[in-house]
């Protein structure tokens, strides 16, 4: 999974680190659409705006999606690649640790020194990021520590110990500002698509932070109240395991993965759909399979829950159809039986395929603007063009168009001296 604010670059880094690390296909999912699949199969009826709020470790990102008829979109994005946990801890390290250290012990020429200064805020991110997970689910938290536990000592040679009560009214004081930032952030996306806050479904929460409870006031206060039926640490992965069973790998992992002895079949469907029913074609593919195959052959589809089967259809070489019927709201697995005349069961593959019921993956969106670099011939200076067509939350695919540009010199046919280059860039504007 990938922010919905990764930049193309950005993308194909992540594909290129999932081949080196041994994948043979990957797919890219955007993490609102991950979590809004998770929120939405746990959800009678979704149809409407939703608001992913994705406070993580070392970044923030807030995603508008709209869902028509169980079909999600991005429909536009913001936030800030350096906000999120990370600053929370410094903050407490900072205005709660620091100051009580101060006070305690004396520090001033220990904190001129940047190195001895930088090593004591680094071992004391262990008790603030434990501050933060606990006042996430207590009222209050105590910092304790012993002689030892810190390193360096104070200007006078004594060791630091901690012995702090940390209350919510302190964390308030230490982390708010930080989450309002987020909040302003969440706050401006809505406003620039023109979204009330009543029109908004659900605000689905994801990254740890998003427990505190503090944030989740602030959120309920100045736009909706968070929506808790999900949880945030692992929305996004659930979502993106829903999406992983319904995809149809490359042909080349097919055939590295068929065991030939077995009758192969292909079968082609909609992994995800808003429908009750999904129509399946039925291929039996005797070039890919070895062993052999009946003169006839019979295909059953049964749901795994054992309420409801296709029955027995013959499928002869031009192919078969046939209609499953589909439980709403999950993801509903089937086993794939292949028999033979006599009702021997065969050998086949694949045996079993996974549709998703209510929820449907749109077109993606472009988290920027594309454009390229032009020369202004009036001044000689080097700016960013947008192309139209390729604007800042245009659905994919996309196709832009440049008119009324010149090349800077003559491009000769034939002449390996001359080239154009055209630099493209992805930008906010």
């Amino acid at each position: 999974t990938v922010p919905a604010k990764f930049a193309s670059n950005q993308k194909d880094a992540t594909l290129r680190a999932a081949s080196l690390a041994g994948f043979s296909h990957c797919e890219l999912l955007q993490e609102p659409i991950a979590a809004a699949m998770a929120y939405g199969l746990t959800s009678s009826n979704v149809d409407g705006y939703l608001l992913v709020f994705d406070f993580g470790g070392g970044t923030f990102d807030a995603a508008l999606l709209d869902v028509k008829e169980g079909i999600m979109k991005v429909i536009d994005t913001e936030g800030d690649n350096y906000l999120g946990g990370k600053n929370l801890d410094l903050a407490i390290v900072d205005e709660i640790i620091i100051p009580y250290i101060k006070e305690n012990n004396s520090i001033d020429l220990f904190l001129e020194n940047e190195t001895k200064k930088t090593v004591l805020q680094d071992a004391m991110k262990f008790f603030a990021e434990e501050t933060k997970i606990q006042m996430s689910f207590n009222e209050t938290h105590n910092i304790l520590s012993d002689l030892g536990d810190i390193p360096g000592k104070d200007d006078d040679g004594e060791e630091f110990e901690l012995d702090i009560t940390i209350t919510k009214n302190m964390m308030r004081e230490t982390v708010g500002p930080i989450f309002q930032k987020s909040v302003d952030i969440t706050k401006a996306l809505l406003e620039r698509n023109h979204v009330d806050n009543s029109a908004l479904k659900a605000l689905i929460l994801v990254g740890g932070p998003t427990y505190s409870p503090i944030l989740r006031e602030m959120l309920e206060e100045q736009i909706i109240k968070p929506d808790t039926s999900v949880d945030p640490m692992t929305v996004v992965s659930k979502g993106a395991a829903l999406f992983a069973a319904t995809i149809d790998v490359s042909e080349e992992v097919k055939e590295q993965q068929r065991d030939k002895t077995k009758i192969q079949l292909q079968l082609g469907y909609e992994a995800t759909t808003v429908e009750d029913k999904e129509p399946i074609s039925i291929k039996i593919l005797d070039d890919k399979t070895e062993g052999e195959v009946p003169e006839k052959v019979f295909v059953e589809i049964s749901r795994n829950d054992k309420s409801w089967s296709t029955g027995k259809v013959e499928v002869d070489k031009n192919g078969g159809l046939v209609e499953v019927k589909l439980k709403s709201n999950t993801s509903n697995m089937f086993n794939v039986l292949v028999y033979n005349e006599q009702g021997d069961l065969q050998e086949a593959e694949p045996s079993d395929i996974t549709i998703i019921q209510g929820a449907k993956i749109g077109s993606a969106t472009l988290p920027y603007s594309i454009g390229i670099e032009i020369k202004r011939l009036q001044t000689g200076k080097l700016e960013f063009s947008s192309i139209k067509g390729l604007e800042k939350n245009q659905s994919t695919p996309a196709i832009g168009v440049a008119n009324g540009l010149k090349t800077q010199r003559q491009i000769r046919p034939g002449s390996n001296e001359d080239f154009l280059k055209v630099p493209i860039y992805e930008g906010g504007h």
